[in-house]
């Protein structure tokens, strides 16, 4: 039957996502596999209401964060979900993420201003010529292998002007790394403010978490 039909793509999609998804978390983040997983539209779901109360933390703490005019870099911005939520005090937005094919979204989707940007590269291949207030990791440190996450956050650290910045991290609370992740966070910047959110109808929570840099942490120069 039709539904019958429906159902089966839509089990097979959600094992390809699983698939995909595994592997780059756990064997190699992969360009290749991103650019597919986007194609075929099995990250959607990210611009959906049920998601959307982790991009009002996250905006909440950047309007907090106090700067007149506070410029952010959204690292592993997909399909730029975020970018719609941002507050007026926002007067400088770069998002950049692994997939080309997710930036072509992003370009579709939004205007490109002079005070927005997307940018497919990865993070760690990123050399801005401009520093950032504050470095947005939504929903991607667990992406990264445990033993490169305090060089994944010292390079975050030196993209903030002198006066320092400020990093904020969401993590769903079904991601298998999330406490490993949480404890390296823990371990090499402190305690953040942190905020827990939930969607009643899938039960998916995100812990959304802001750490206030004034310098490089002494452990992460040396990472």
């Amino acid at each position: 039957t039709a539904i019958d039909t429906v159902w089966a793509a839509t089990v097979r999609r959600t094992l390809r996502k699983t698939r995909l998804s595994f592997l780059n978390q756990f064997v190699r983040n992969d360009k290749r596999r991103w650019d597919q997983s986007y194609a075929e539209g099995q990250w959607a779901m990210l611009d959906s209401l049920q998601q959307r109360a982790r991009h009002y933390v996250i905006a909440g703490m950047l309007k907090a964060r106090g700067c007149a005019a506070a410029s952010v870099l959204d690292v592993g911005c997909g399909t730029g979900a975020l970018a719609p939520h941002l507050p007026a005090n926002v007067s400088r937005y770069v998002g950049i993420d692994i997939s080309a094919e997710a930036i072509r979204i992003c370009r579709e989707r939004h205007d490109s201003r002079g005070d927005r940007a997307f940018v497919p590269t990865a993070f760690e291949e990123y050399a801005p010529q401009e520093t950032f207030d504050v470095v947005v990791f939504n929903e991607m440190l667990y992406y990264y292998p445990l033993s490169q996450i305090p060089r994944v956050l010292s390079r975050a650290s030196g993209l903030f002007p002198r006066a320092g910045g400020a990093i904020i991290v969401s993590i769903h609370n079904r991601s298998l790394k999330r406490r490993s992740v949480w404890k390296r966070l823990h371990a090499y910047l402190g305690c953040g403010e942190s905020v827990e959110v939930m969607d009643v109808d899938s039960k998916t929570s995100w812990r959304v978490s802001r750490y206030d840099i004034d310098r490089s942490p002494r452990c992460l120069v040396d990472a």
